[in-house]
Order: structure tokens, then sequence, then C-alpha cells
């Protein structure tokens, strides 16, 4: 910890320097940052910079009284040194002999801050010919089965449980083949145009992120295919099967790094009793995609407990618990994320059971499962 300056560090300083230190020193607090610092005296501003008064102030009426935040300690850094240095030009370095120390102090801290900044772990896989890619998350289990799909053209419909980083993979493929990646939903609703663009009242063509993708090369993800409208699908048909399509304004060929990937919660054939909403997908349009079943990675949930063990167990433990009683209720690794960032921010554990687990389930249910699937910290 670097040492305070006393009063004898301050001889030789005009009263308008220490002013201006003083005014740096304390930037954050609104008053005495500005003007107000002309109306204080140079011994009551030195003896809250040498710690002998406290902050804002001590005894002295001539000082005006005002709120002020708690004053920091010289180790944690609250001498601004560019404005100090520039402030008294250099005759600080010989007046206050334990600068160096100050400085040293100060750059600790920010080594320290620094060191705390979580890092981002680059995933390296293969692409075309063995040539390495770096990926920001760790890939699925499956995920180099899809890439070699898209690098083949093989459109490739994902679907399993929710939250198992379907459009994630469909991201990482763009990301590996630095391709950009074009993302939407699609609903019953949705029309035929939201995939083929649109012409404009005024003739103009409004292309669409599928045309983005099939004239210039991308990535097009389609999520939630199986609850799309059947007819934009049909649409959808002849272009992802064929070398060229139709849109409003021309014939476009499709270009050779365009790779379509669809993902959904079930595989194509109807609703199920954990996704109700979704419709069965014409055979056509199955037909045009190969299949990926995308279950839970646990490597990668157990990494989105970002280091809180004892929830992820508790997630696993009580899906496991469900499971065995065959309770209709869906826990995806969301709830191992959600929950790991709020037990992180403090949140009680018994909180974040209730409304990331428990929630939905009928009295009846919870004492069904009981407790003993519980991991506390």
């Amino acid at each position: 910890m670097a040492a305070m300056p006393t009063t004898k560090d301050f001889d030789g300083i005009t009263t308008d320097q220490i002013r201006t230190l003083f005014r740096n020193t304390f930037k954050a607090h609104e008053y005495y940052s500005g003007t107000g610092v002309l109306s204080l005296r140079r011994d009551d501003m030195v003896g809250v910079l040498t710690g002998s008064l406290p902050f804002p102030w001590g005894p002295s009426d001539s000082a005006p009284k005002a709120p002020a935040p708690k004053a920091p300690s010289y180790s944690d850094s609250i001498i601004n040194i560019d404005a100090l240095a520039s402030a008294i030009e250099g005759r600080v370095t010989a007046r206050i002999p334990n600068l160096d120390s100050i400085v040293d102090a100060i750059n600790h801290r920010i080594d320290k801050l620094e060191s705390s900044r979580p890092s981002i772990t680059r995933h390296v896989v293969q692409v075309n010919n063995g040539t390495p890619a770096n990926l920001t998350y760790k890939p699925h289990a499956v995920f180099t089965e899809v890439l070699t799909l898209a690098k083949l053209g093989i459109n490739t419909f994902l679907y399993g449980p929710a939250g198992t980083g379907k459009t994630t993979i469909a991201k990482q493929v763009a990301e590996a083949l630095q391709l950009p990646c074009y993302c939407q939903s699609v609903c019953i609703q949705s029309p035929i145009t939201m995939l083929s663009g649109y012409q404009d009242a005024n003739g103009n063509y409004v292309p669409s992120p599928f045309r983005k993708a099939y004239e210039h090369g991308g990535v097009y993800c389609l999520d939630e295919i199986d609850a799309g409208n059947p007819n934009a699908l049909t649409w959808l048909n002849s272009a992802i099967e064929n070398g060229s399509c139709t849109f409003p304004d021309s014939i476009i060929p499709r270009h050779k790094d365009f790779a379509c990937i669809a993902t959904g919660n079930t595989v194509g054939t109807g609703a199920t009793r954990e996704f109700a909403g979704r419709n069965p997908l014409d055979s056509a349009t199955l037909s045009r995609f190969a299949r990926v079943f995308i279950d839970i990675d646990p490597t990668i949930e157990k990494g989105m407990a970002k280091g809180c063990e004892y929830w992820y167990k508790t997630v696993v433990n009580f899906r496991r618990r469900i499971d065995s009683l065959k309770i209709r209720h869906i826990v995806t690794p969301r709830a191992t994320r959600d929950g790991a960032k709020m037990l992180l921010a403090g949140i009680r554990y018994d909180f974040v059971v209730n409304s990331l687990l428990l929630a939905g389930l009928s009295t009846a249910d919870i004492e069904r499962v009981g407790t003993d699937w519980r991991v506390s910290p």
C-alpha cells in the first residue's frame, strides 16, 4: 500500500495547484469538483488530501457543509495521476518523494482487476482440408457432423428439447466457415415474403435474410420450422433443393457457400405432449433435410453453470428425478444457466429452486419429487 502524502509534502505548492489537485481527486463529487472548490481554504484541502481531516470536512466552520461519498483511501487509487502531474507541472515529483510508490500501487490494482476478468477459451475445429477454425464457445458433441453437412451443401434439420443449443450450432457453423449467419423464427402466420422478400409500393425489391444468404453466401437458420406456415415452407422447398430460385425481382442462382439449417423441438411429424403447438411438416419438406437429434450435452451444460457446480448437480438430479417419476415437466439447460447467474448475484438458493425448477408443478408432484435431489452450497 502506498504511503499517504503529509502536510510537509505540499510546502511550496501554490493554493491554486492544490485546488486543481483537490478538484480532480474528488471529481465524482459534483459540488467540490466544480466552482464550489473556489471557496475552500488551503488548510482544509491539504487536511483532506493528507487524511488528517475526514471528507468532506472536520470541525472547520469555513468549509461548506454538503453530503458526500465516503472518502476512498490512496490504496484505492483516488488520485488521477495524469491530472495531478499536469496541474503541478512536475513539481510534485520533488515534493512528494513517495509518488512512485503511489503509481506502483495504482498499477498493481489495475493489473489485479485485469487478471480477474473472465477469459474466453477458443475452441479449435477442423474445417476444409483440415484447416483449423476457432470457435468462441465449446461446440456440441455433434457439431463436427453438422459442419460437414453444411460444407457438403446438405440441408440440415436440428431437432430436440428446448435449450440444447440448436440455434447456437447453426451460428457456430457460420463462425467456423467464416460466413455470415442469418436467423429467422417462423410461425403459422409467417408469409412467403418473409423468405422471398417483396417489392414495395415504388416497385423496389426489399431482400429477405434468406435472399442475402442464398445469393451472396451464408448460413441461413430457420428457427422453429415445425411451427411454420406450410405455404411458406412449400416455397422454401424449391429454393433449397434446386440450383436457383425465383424471387419477386429475378431468378437468382444458389451461391456455392449457401447452407440452410432448420431447427425445431419435434422431429417434424406433429405435436408432442411437451410441444403441443407444433405442426406436422409436409413430407416434401422433410425429405429435403437430413434430420439430426440434438440432446443435452453434459459438458456444455456444466460450463453454463459458470463454476456453480452444486447448482449444475441440483438441476441434473432434479431432471433425473422427474424423468424417473414420469412427471411431465421441462427442465432445460437454460435453468442451469439462469440459476447460476441468480446465485452468483446473491439470490437465495431456495428462491432459485422454486422459480426455475418447481414452478409449474402441482403440490402433489412437489411432494413426490421430495428434496433429496438438492445439492446446496
